[in-house]
């Protein structure tokens, strides 16, 4: 499936081989998607979609309380799997113009750069 017929550019197939299975949260039907990624140092990176509603948030958890990082875009333009091998992906949005990259197994997961 993919979120080609609205304004939010994405293909789940391409995220659930870099994050896995969408969490019970997800709501296809509606075009969000949750996604879940634990890395082997138990850094949990979620990624929420919501394809209608054009937003996208990236939580950066370093234990089940803390909260690392957590970046939120409205109006996005796409999510993309840059490397699959390399667990990396992208959010832009272009009006603002914003782009989160976020590297799943890097030492430095999230950059933003937003407005």
């Amino acid at each position: 499936m993919s979120g080609s017929d609205v304004d939010l550019e994405f293909d789940v197939a391409d995220l659930v081989a870099v994050l896995g299975e969408p969490t019970s949260l997800s709501n296809p039907d509606l075009l969000d998607y949750w996604f879940e990624y634990r890395r082997s140092d138990d850094v949990t990176v979620t990624l929420s979609l919501s394809g209608y509603q054009r937003s996208v948030a990236v939580i950066v958890r370093v234990s089940e309380s803390v909260v690392a990082c957590s970046v939120r875009i409205d109006r996005c333009d796409a999510v993309r799997v840059l490397e699959s091998a390399r667990r990396t992906l992208e959010v832009v949005s272009s009006d603002p113009s914003a782009r989160c990259f976020i590297a799943l197994d890097g030492e430095t997961i999230v950059v933003a750069t937003v407005p």
